[in-house]
């Protein structure tokens, strides 16, 4: 079913065009520019090398290549229930850290127990039980009180059981202090110090943490869940010399020795225990500031040799900061927090984190080349810190939202191509594996980070979300599910019911669209493969085009949509004018009248790069049929990868060409006067050009790959 909508506009500079001059000497090189246009860039990712600037920040092959798998046990389950399954609820965790040793010892020194700590936390009981359920791995556990009374525990691989004889009662809040060791200073927490300086990497004694998905629990016993928001104090014994920084800011330090402090940080709003994060080194501080109508303070710690130096400078990687603020709070809201800031660590593998308002960065960062990095880690404040994903399943609306800002920011900062240009960088990353990506939302714990679902195809559901609702329906909206839900943890189930409140009636015409969308984008896999053909009627005849386009969906596979329902923007243009006709697609082949009152040099689709999809020229016809080559048979379309692709060719002079959508050319054959086979094991899934060369005529044919 379709239906269209005529507007007349000006040509547009992003035409996917299908050109109807017969000047096939140029034809390769004008598909190519269109693939290329719908097809291809280099992925800029800004968060995190969980999934970000893979090539440019990760140094480590073995983390590169795992970042870089897909799962193939692929997700099909419906979006979560309602109610998340656990019994406590902890209010605030004070956590007391002693790093001395780990600041002065260097890690052969340190054996068993790599550094001391003290958690006191106070958990209200929502459900009955005989037990506390709290999460504990890698950790000595010394003694855990009660409300001052000794408890016993029992631990299983990860989980730490607090018992009681008389067993907890809903209602009932709770005082918890656990005191224990960390057995591990390579996984959650990280420490380099004395003789593990190696002057390059590392130019000071430093530790850190960094807990994402769930290693908080490797480092301070917790309910380690992104659903149980708390509130956080962090008072840490370091070496005099030494500064301490967490989330929020500093409120005292105290003289503990005439060799140590104390010093202790706390924010004054809840946060998941993954965005809890806690930092020591001897660094320098650059205080920047937003203002508008309040002040913001930004406060950036690095080590004093990247203060300003070559090549690592704070002030010249931080420049554009305050003007970051002032775009995505026109897309956003206000900025969410009180305070912000940046801790610059190294050794990392990781490119940034978003903790909440203290990202911890990766020194390269420090060249001052990745404003986007620096910009998605913000864009977290919003969308992922403000409001955070309530189970790990939900982690693309946080992702997915801090790679949209990444556009927004190219949009404010540079207009329209920027934003365009960033959403095709993309594009791009996604493609490289198309077909076989799993589905976005509710990946496996190992294909958590997938940068092609997780990140870039997530990014382009915020996208799409914003052209077809329009941008005076979804930033309103966007900005109302950060306030309305600020300081919560929120699930997919959430986001779909606000975005229907808030757009109930989105310029489509069907029934319920918003759950068609959410469930082909997000719980399905795959994008839309779209061949067309021009039929031979279709010609210009006293000034007046008219004919039928024939539109149809070539993807397929496990838990990929037969037809993805979709607005699809048809442009027919002529050197002076050009008129748009939108065809909603809710089948996997239609056919298109289409007529216009002047001479129809070229068609375009998705000429307003509102969807994520493939567009493949399956056949076009010109008015001059001299260009057409008789003779030759190319078969199977689609095909299988890995059979062998047959051309019958009735001559022998023929050659042929084999492109993939990016422009890069897989083989080139000459062809017999018979029967000619063509290897298609290593051919890229998705979609491929075929290109056949006789006495100075072409045939170009596009073949979907399927497995």
């Amino acid at each position: 079913m379709y239906k269209t909508n005529h507007i007349y506009r000006g040509q547009d500079s992003m035409a996917h065009n299908i050109n109807l001059h017969p000047l096939f000497a140029g034809f390769i090189r004008r598909l190519l520019i269109i693939c290329l246009v719908l097809s291809s860039s280099i992925s800029l990712m800004a968060q995190e090398g969980k999934q970000s600037f893979l090539n440019q920040l990760i140094l480590d092959d073995g983390l590169r290549e795992y970042m870089n798998r897909t799962d193939v046990r692929y997700t099909t389950f419906a979006f979560p229930q309602e109610n998340i399954d656990t019994v406590i609820d902890v209010l605030s965790y004070d956590v007391s850290l002693d790093w001395v040793d780990a600041l002065t010892l260097s890690k052969a020194e340190r054996q068993q127990r790599k550094f001391n700590g003290h958690v006191r936390a106070v958990v209200h009981v929502a459900a009955p039980t005989q037990f506390l359920p709290l999460y504990a791995q890698n950790l000595i556990i010394d003694s855990v009180l009660v409300d001052g009374a000794t408890a016993q525990t029992v631990t299983e691989e990860s989980s730490l059981n607090i018992l009681s004889d008389l067993g907890f009662d809903a209602g009932d809040t709770v005082t918890i202090d656990l005191y224990y060791a960390s057995t591990r200073d390579d996984r959650g927490f990280y420490a380099y110090a004395g003789s593990d300086v190696d002057g390059k990497d590392v130019l000071h004694p430093i530790a850190f943490t960094f807990s994402e998905p769930e290693d908080a629990r490797s480092w301070f016993p917790c309910n380690d869940i992104p659903s149980d928001k708390a509130l956080f104090t962090a008072r840490v014994r370091v070496p005099k010399g030494i500064t301490v920084v967490s989330n929020g800011v500093m409120i005292d330090s105290i003289a503990d020795t005439d060799t140590t402090t104390i010093q202790t940080w706390q924010h004054p709003h809840p946060m998941s225990t993954y965005l809890f994060t806690v930092n020591a080194s001897v660094f320098s501080r650059l205080d920047l500031t937003y203002e508008s109508d309040r002040t913001i303070p930004i406060l950036n710690y690095q080590w004093p040799e990247d203060l300003d130096g070559q090549p690592f400078s704070a002030v010249k990687a931080l420049a554009r900061l305050p003007l970051m603020f002032e775009g995505l709070e026109q897309y956003l809201g206000p900025y969410p927090w009180p305070t912000y800031g940046h801790v610059t660590v190294s050794p990392i593998l990781i490119g940034g984190m978003e903790h909440q308002t203290m990202s911890t960065i990766n020194r390269r960062w420090l060249f001052g080349d990745l404003d986007v990095g620096y910009v998605h880690e913000l864009g977290h404040q919003w969308l992922g810190d403000a409001v955070t994903g309530a189970i790990w399943g939900d982690i693309w609306l946080t992702e997915g939202g801090a790679t949209f800002t990444e556009a927004l920011w190219k949009e404010f900062s540079e207009g329209p191509q920027g934003y365009t240009s960033q959403l095709d960088r993309h594009r791009s990353k996604y493609m490289e594996k198309g077909l076989m990506q799993p589905p976005v939302y509710n990946p496996s714990m190992d294909s958590l980070f997938n940068e092609a679902t997780t990140y870039s195809k997530a990014g382009w559901i915020y996208h799409m979300m914003r052209r077809i609702a329009g941008d005076s329906l979804f930033f309103p909206m966007l900005k109302n599910w950060v306030s309305r839900n600020f300081d919560q943890a929120r699930q997919t189930t959430d986001f779909i019911k606000h975005v229907q409140t808030e757009i109930p009636n989105p310029p489509v015409p069907w029934e319920d669209y918003w759950d068609t969308f959410f469930n082909q984008w997000l719980i399905q896999r795959g994008h839309p493969v779209i061949g067309v053909k021009l039929d031979p009627d279709t010609v210009p005849s006293n000034g007046v085009f008219s004919g039928q386009l024939r539109i149809e969906q070539y993807q397929q596979g496990d838990n990929i949509p037969d037809a993805f329902v979709i607005p699809l923007t048809i442009s027919m243009q002529s050197d002076f004018a050009s008129r748009d006709t939108v065809i909603y697609l809710d089948q996997r082949r239609v056919t298109v009248p289409i007529q216009a009152d002047f001479v129809v040099t070229s068609i375009t689709l998705n000429s307003n790069n509102s969807i994520l999809m493939q567009v493949v020229q399956q056949s076009v016809t010109s008015v001059n049929e001299s260009y057409r080559l008789d003779g030759i048979v190319v078969h199977p379309v689609p095909i299988n990868r890995g059979e062998p692709l047959t051309i019958i060719s009735n001559e022998a002079q023929a050659s042929v060409t084999v492109y993939s959508v990016e422009g890069s050319v897989l083989g080139t054959y000459r062809l017999t006067a018979d029967a000619n086979k063509i290897d298609t094991a290593w051919w890229p899934l998705g979609v491929v050009i075929v290109a056949i060369e006789s006495r100075g005529r072409i045939m170009v044919r596009t073949i979907p790959v399927i497995n």
